[in-house]
């Protein structure tokens, strides 16, 4: 009859499921707190949470702790939130099948509100972290380029620097374009920056004149002076 072996065909399904809950029910049943992950979960915010913890006490100047702070992650802004996000529901996990197992959890219970205090920190300060990253990035980027201008020495000998592989002039208008496009960037944190940041906004200032120092050799270089190389900002030469 077709209400029988549709009967048949729900209990099977039925069954499966049962046996599928029951299985895993089971392998959890026998997991262990793995103490290894742990460890090194707790290893791998070993000094952001010396920092982040000195940079909190009563008299501690917090944006100069900033950077530093910042540049331990050495990673981009979402990179950062989704690695801790996973570790601290790591430690979650953990922490309870340590007590299923009767065992002392409060050392990762500890580490896990402390790394869910970074990752509030970093939530309320966006965009002083993105500023701060980006400064890293500037100053490892041009720094070749900053000491050169320093020392008076031709800026084509350093195109390769900044991972330009064009020689003479085509060298320079790729030069050009990097630098507008760091510019552009930097005026653009320049008005978003609170006053209250003033540290940041500092360091963000002594870059922009670097930059159009690097700029302005671009275009009274010998090269240029008979071209017609235009520029996409209008900063002060």
């Amino acid at each position: 009859m077709p209400w029988l072996l549709n009967w048949g065909s729900m209990f099977q399904k039925k069954l499966k499921v049962s046996i599928f809950w029951g299985l895993l029910a089971l392998n959890f049943s026998w997991m262990h707190a793995d103490d290894v992950a742990l460890e090194k979960i707790a290893s791998r915010y070993q000094s952001v949470l010396k920092i982040f913890t000195t940079m909190h006490q009563k008299d501690a100047d917090l944006q100069a702790f900033l950077p530093k702070f910042f540049t331990q992650f050495n990673l981009s802004f979402s990179e950062v939130i989704q690695k801790l996000n996973q570790d601290i529901h790591r430690l979650r996990a953990e922490i309870k099948i340590l007590n299923r197992e009767k065992k002392s959890a409060q050392k990762w219970s500890d580490l896990r509100k402390q790394l869910t205090s970074v990752y509030k920190f970093l939530k309320k300060h966006r965009l002083q972290y993105d500023v701060v990253i980006f400064h890293q990035a500037i100053k490892n980027r041009w720094n070749v380029l900053f000491q050169a201008l320093a020392q008076e020495q031709d800026i084509v000998k350093f195109l390769g620097c900044v991972g330009i592989d064009q020689k003479g002039l085509d060298g320079l208008k790729q030069l050009m374009k990097l630098v507008e496009k760091d510019l552009y960037k930097i005026n653009t944190y320049e008005h978003r920056l609170h006053t209250d940041w003033i540290d940041i906004k500092l360091t963000n200032y002594v870059l922009k004149i670097e930059l159009i120092r690097v700029r302005n050799a671009v275009l009274f270089h010998p090269l240029s002076k008979k071209t017609t190389l235009k520029l996409s900002s209008n900063y002060p030469r």
